[in-house]
């Protein structure tokens, strides 16, 4: 795919925060977990929630070019989002008549381990998703 650079250890494609972005993101994770070492041992319908969660995020809150990465940890695939916007996301109450605000409760319960790393100029939002 010539959006993406691989690694030793992944894969990762930078995009622009534009409407189509969310679905360029999935399409570019489910072409990385099709691959070695991945090949069907990660749910793709959550891959598909998790990076559709996380790079809606990073269209509609942070604005800017966002990155998203694929790495191989040897028990998981980390599917992570780097934006550069220092606005940090926040778990919002995600009540069922709400329009929005249940992304983060959707990839904490997908992941096996989610987290935020914080730098001086963004942020890198991640989730772990069991290899089976």
């Amino acid at each position: 795919c010539h959006l993406h650079t691989s690694v030793i250890d992944g894969a990762s494609a930078r995009l622009a925060a534009g409407a189509d972005s969310p679905l360029a993101a999935r399409r570019f994770v489910l072409s990385v977990l099709a691959r070695r070492p991945y090949q069907g041992r990660v749910n793709a319908v959550d891959a598909k929630l998790v990076i559709s969660e996380l790079a809606t995020n990073a269209v509609v809150h942070a604005g800017t070019p966002f990155t998203v990465s694929v790495r191989y940890t040897g028990s998981t695939a980390r599917i992570s989002v780097r934006d550069w916007s220092t606005s940090q996301p926040v778990m919002r109450d995600g009540a069922l008549t709400a329009l929005s605000g249940r992304g983060l409760h959707l990839v904490a319960a997908l992941a096996a381990e989610w987290g935020i790393d914080v730098d001086p100029d963004g942020k890198t939002i991640w989730a772990e998703l069991p290899l089976g």
